[in-house]
C-alpha cells in the first residue's frame, strides 16, 4: 500500500478555514515526481508550503522521541518558517515517523494545542480494510483488536525494543 502525504484531507480542511497548508515530509518524497503530481492538480505552491525535514526520521529510529537533541534540532530545523506571514490552516506531517514526535514538531513550530496537525495514518488504515475485505482476509465476525494477536517483528533486534515502544 502506498503512502504519501495527507495533501487532499488538508485542502479540503483548508478550503473551509482559509490559508495554505504546510507539508511536512523527508527531501526524497517532496522530490518525487508522484508528490509533485499531486501538489500540481491540488493548486501548487498557492495552496500548499512543501517544507523539507531532513534527519526526523533517524532520530526516531535511534529512539530519540523527546528531549533537548530533538527540541534543538527542530527548532533549527523551523528557524526558516518563523517570521512568515503564510496563514496556514493545518499541518501536514508527510512522514509516517513524524507523529511520534508530533508533540515536539508541534512546540518547534509555536502552534496553539488544537492547531490540526493531519497524518496519513488513518487513510493508510482504511486502504488495508478495503484491500484485505476484497481478498476476503477480513473478520468480519465483528471482533475487535482485543480478540486477535500482534507479534513484532525486525530484521535488526537492536530495534525490535523500538518497534514495541512505538506501537503500543
Amino acid at each position: 500500500i502506498g503512502i504519501e502525504p495527507a495533501v487532499k484531507p488538508a485542502l479540503r480542511y483548508g478550503e473551509a478555514k482559509g490559508g495554505r497548508i504546510l507539508v511536512l515530509a523527508t527531501p526524497l518524497t517532496l522530490r518525487e515526481e508522484k508528490y509533485q503530481r499531486l501538489v500540481e492538480t491540488c493548486g501548487g505552491e498557492e495552496r500548499i508550503l512543501s517544507f523539507p525535514c531532513p534527519g526526523i526520521p533517524e532520530l526516531v529510529e535511534r529512539g530519540i522521541l523527546e528531549g533537548e537533541e530533538l527540541d534543538a534540532r527542530l527548532t533549527a530545523l523551523f528557524a526558516p518558517l518563523r517570521g512568515r506571514d503564510d496563514r496556514f490552516s493545518c499541518v501536514v506531517l508527510g512522514c509516517t515517523h513524524y507523529p511520534f514526535v508530533k508533540g515536539a514538531i508541534r512546540r518547534a513550530l509555536c502552534l496553539p494545542p488544537d492547531f490540526p496537525m493531519i497524518d496519513g495514518g488513518a487513510g493508510t488504515a482504511r486502504e488495508l480494510k478495503r484491500r484485505l475485505t476484497a481478498q476476503g482476509l477480513a473478520r468480519e465476525d465483528g471482533a475487535g483488536a482485543a480478540a486477535g494477536k500482534v507479534r513484532f517483528a525486525n530484521s535488526d533486534e537492536r530495534k525490535l525494543a523500538l518497534s514495541k515502544r512505538l506501537f503500543l
